[in-house]
């Protein structure tokens, strides 16, 4: 139909194109990668955040309050900063609890029973979270998974609420979060009694976007044609957020291959096609919520809906590459995620 074939020309659009990988340094390609990887380019634009929340683990907790918020967009750097405080304490008490798959009405020692395990310890013995030394640091990456948009969605959170305050002064959490439920949950929950710091991921500006491209040119050395003056780098990032990793995924998508030369073309004007229904567009908000779903659990986050239609609108939804795989999971194609915030906002579906 004219809607597949529009909604297949937005992907295309928003995402690499297939001759790219071919004519491009493959240093460069890996620079853009929206997964960013350490590296000392990169550092020296979060050191301060580092350095802040360095400064909060190596002050005793004070009382009531022993929670680091770490919150941002999908892509943002989250991943990225938790990996960098991991690394400075590496040789102190951390423990990182994996997000669920599902979570179940009980006690949240019992649900992270399995998931909690020492960081850089090889052994696989059970950690008791109770047993666990005095100024212990324990991280909760995809805090968004212990939470459903549901009748019931504040279960687990409440839990994680009460757990907070029950080991106030002997544990410092450092907890992941995208940036849309960390501004629901402090005003919908008791969240921000428990938090001594909260850290967004930096929002770059045009400039530091053109630094930024500038530099990993160097680095590669990989020519782009033309050059993009400033005024371009800040429409670029009024399409982007300021994030940095949808910034990489669409300066790869705005190269094209011309006479074996790579020339970048901002479609500054690319938008999220606006004919799908309000239930495939609530089915894709809830993804942009939870950032991943499991495949086995999926009636937990749509009790209100017929499962057969969610389970024809996620394989039409995967088909056309708007959903991908990862294990039992789908999650968003992180190319359309700048493009769905926009529509969202626009459309009122998810506040400013």
């Amino acid at each position: 139909s004219d809607k597949v074939l529009e909604l297949r020309k937005f992907m295309k659009s928003c995402s690499l194109k297939p001759s790219i990988s071919d004519n491009i340094s493959p240093l460069y390609l890996q620079l853009f990668n929206y997964k960013i990887q350490p590296n000392s380019f990169f550092s020296s634009f979060v050191s301060n955040q580092l350095i802040s929340i360095k400064k909060v683990i190596e002050t005793p907790p004070s009382k009531n309050q022993n929670v680091i918020i770490i919150s941002g967009d999908p892509q943002s750097g989250k991943s990225y900063v938790m990996d960098q405080i991991t690394a400075s304490y590496k040789n102190k008490n951390c423990y990182s609890i994996d997000p669920p798959i599902d979570f179940k009405i009980q006690p949240i020692e019992k649900t992270i029973k399995s998931l909690l395990h020492k960081i850089n310890s090889s052994s696989n013995k059970v950690v008791d979270i109770g047993k666990i030394s005095k100024g212990s640091i324990v991280f909760i990456p995809d805090f968004e998974l212990w939470w459903r948009k549901s009748k019931d969605g504040y279960y687990a959170i409440n839990l994680w609420l009460e757990f907070f305050k029950k080991y106030e002064d002997k544990i410092i959490f450092i907890v992941e979060v995208n940036e849309l439920l960390k501004n629901h949950l402090v005003e919908n929950t008791d969240l921000d009694k428990y938090v001594i710091k909260y850290l967004s991921t930096t929002l770059f500006s045009g400039k530091q976007f053109q630094e930024i491209s500038d530099e990993k040119s160097k680095m590669s050395d990989q020519i782009i044609y033309p050059a993009i003056n400033k005024v371009n780098y800040r429409k670029i990032n009024r399409v982007v957020f300021g994030n940095i990793g949808w910034f990489n995924s669409y300066w790869l998508s705005s190269i094209e291959i011309n006479n074996s030369q790579c020339d970048i073309n901002p479609d500054y004007d690319l938008s999220f096609p606006s004919f799908l229904s309000d239930l495939e567009m609530t089915v894709l908000l809830q993804f942009y919520w939870h950032k991943r779903i499991n495949v086995d659990n999926i009636s937990s986050y749509f009790y209100y809906v017929e499962l057969n239609k969610i389970n024809q609108i996620l394989s039409f939804f995967k088909a056309e590459k708007l959903l991908i795989s990862v294990g039992g999971s789908m999650e968003l194609n992180y190319h359309i995620t700048p493009y769905l915030k926009r529509y969202f906002i626009e459309n009122n579906y998810i506040s400013k």
